[in-house]
C-alpha cells in the first residue's frame, strides 16, 4: 500500500513528489525476511516474486557454501577478468595485520586505513546500475569500508536473522580484495526492486542504509544530539536540522531538532552546491495565511522561520533534484560542486575555523527521465585516485572529468 497515494502500488517509489517512508519500507522488507527464516541459517535461493510478494524458498547447508567459498580466492597478479556470482556466500578471507588497527565503532575512521585502489566491477544482471552504482559509492564510504573490513560486525550478528550489515560486509571485502574482478551483487540487495525495470538509485541507497540500521538491534538508536551515539549508520550518516521560528510580534524563539540521512537540494535556480544550501539556510516568512501560531501572543502572527544544520554528519549525502514530480521528467544542467566543501556557513553554531569536507563519490543518470537512462558513478578510492565504475568497467579518471559531471548524488567525507 502506497503511504502517499493510498491505493496498491507494484513500484512505491515512483511517487515523485512526496516519496514513500523508506523505514517503511524497510520495515516491510526485514519483516518478510524475518518471515521466512532459514533454519539452518543460509539462504541461497534467491527471494522470488509471486504476485507481488516476496518469498524465500529453498535452503541448502552450510557446509555447502563453505565449499563452495574455498574456491574463491585472491587472483594471481596477471588473472584475466572474470565474472563471479556472489549470491548471500560468506566471505573466506583473512584480515590483513593493518585492517585489524581499524577503530571500534564507537569511534568510527574517516580516512582509509589502507590505500585501497580500485577493486572489482559488477555485472549488470537485467537492468540493476541503479544498484551497482550505489553499491560502489557505498563501498567507498571510507568509514563504512573501514568497518567492514575489519569484521567488527560478526560478533554481534543475529545469525538467525537476516543481516544487512553482513550482505554489505562480504560484499566490500570482496570488491576490494578482487580488482580486476566482475561479480554479480547478492540478490538480497534487490528485494523489493526490479531486475528488469529502471529504479530510482537514491530510494535504493536510504533502503540500504535503513536496512544496514534496522541489522544492529543491540546498538543505541536514541537519536541524542549531544553524542555521536553508538548506532554505526548514525555515527556515519545521521546529523541534525535546527528549526527555528522568530516571533515578530512578542520576540518568542521556538526551536526544533530533527535527525537526517540525506540532504536534497534544489537546483531549480541554483547554479552550484554552495548556492543552494544558502538558498536552504535563508529565513523564510510566516505571514498572511503562513502566518505563525504563536503560544505566547496566542494569535497568528508574522514570524520567520530558518532552518540550519545543529549538527552535520561525518559523510554528507547531497541529492540534487533533478526529476519533477508524478511526471519523472528530469531537470538537466550542470550545477557546480566543488572537490572540498566548507559547512561552516551553513551551521547554527558559528565556531572559528572550517568544517571542511572531501568529495570521494558521484553518482550520475544519463537519460531524460527517472523511468529510464542509465547510472554510473565515480569514486575515489583509498590510493586516492579517481575511477570511473560503470557497471563491469573500472576504468581510472582524473579530478577534472568528475568535476564537469551532472551529478544526481553526491557523496562527501569530513576532514579529520
Amino acid at each position: 500500500m502506497c503511504q502517499v497515494a493510498y491505493s496498491d502500488a507494484d513500484r512505491i517509489q515512483r511517487c515523485k513528489q512526496q516519496k514513500c517512508s523508506c523505514a517503511v519500507q524497510a520495515d516491510d522488507w526485514v519483516e518478510i525476511w524475518s518471515s521466512q527464516q532459514c533454519p539452518i541459517g543460509v539462504l541461497t535461493a534467491g527471494p522470488k516474486f509471486c504476485r507481488g510478494r516476496m518469498k524465500a524458498l529453498h535452503c541448502k547447508p552450510r557446509e555447502h557454501i563453505q565449499e563452495k567459498t574455498k574456491a574463491w580466492s585472491p587472483p594471481p597478479e596477471k588473472q584475466p577478468l572474470i565474472a563471479v556470482n556472489l549470491h548471500n556466500a560468506e566471505l573466506c578471507s583473512e584480515m590483513d595485520p593493518e585492517e585489524a588497527k581499524a577503530p571500534a565503532r564507537q569511534n568510527i575512521q574517516l580516512r582509509w586505513i589502507r590505500p585501497y585502489r580500485a577493486g572489482a566491477g559488477l555485472r549488470n544482471v537485467g537492468n540493476t546500475c541503479y544498484m551497482n552504482a550505489m553499491l560502489q559509492c557505498l563501498t567507498y564510504t571510507p568509514p563504512l569500508a573501514n568497518y567492514m573490513l575489519s569484521l567488527q560486525h560478526k560478533p554481534t550478528c543475529l545469525g538467525m536473522r537476516f543481516c544487512m550489515l553482513c550482505s554489505m560486509r562480504n560484499h566490500i571485502n570482496w570488491a576490494l580484495h578482487h580488482p580486476g574482478w566482475v561479480f554479480q551483487p547478492s540478490d538480497t540487495f534487490i528485494v523489493g526492486f526490479h531486475r528488469q525495470k529502471q529504479e530510482d538509485a537514491h530510494e535504493f541507497l536510504m533502503f540500504i542504509v535503513n536496512a544496514m540500521h534496522k541489522s544492529s538491534p543491540h546498538e543505541s538508536k536514541q537519536c541524542d544530539l549531544d553524542s555521536e551515539g553508538r548506532d554505526l549508520m548514525h555515527q556515519i550518516f545521521q546529523g541534525h536540522w535546527r528549526s527555528q521560528i522568530k516571533c515578530l510580534h512578542c520576540g518568542g524563539i521556538s526551536e526544533t531538532f530533527d535527525p537526517y540521512l540525506d540532504i536534497t537540494l534544489d537546483i531549480k535556480t541554483a547554479q552550484s552546491v554552495q548556492q543552494a544550501l544558502t538558498q536552504l539556510v535563508e529565513p523564510e516568512e510566516l505571514v498572511g495565511e503562513n502566518a505563525y501560531n504563536c503560544s505566547i501572543c496566542r494569535k497568528n502572527v508574522p514570524a520567520t522561520k530558518t532552518l540550519s544544520f545543529h549538527r552535520t554528519s561525518k559523510v554528507l549525502m547531497f541529492v540534487l533534484k533533478r526529476f519533477l514530480d508524478f511526471t519523472g521528467k528530469k531537470l538537466s544542467k550542470r550545477v557546480q560542486y566543488p572537490q572540498w566543501l566548507d559547512m561552516q556557513p551553513y551551521v547554527s553554531v558559528q565556531s572559528q575555523g572550517a568544517l571542511v569536507y572531501t568529495l570521494y563519490a558521484v553518482l550520475v543518470h544519463a537519460g531524460l527521465s527517472c523511468h529510464s537512462g542509465h547510472y554510473f558513478c565515480y569514486i575515489k578510492a583509498g590510493d586516492g585516485q579517481w575511477y570511473q565504475m560503470d557497471d563491469n568497467k573500472v576504468t581510472s579518471c582524473d579530478i577534472a572529468s568528475v568535476l564537469r559531471q551532472e551529478a544526481y548524488v553526491l557523496f562527501y567525507v569530513q576532514e579529520e
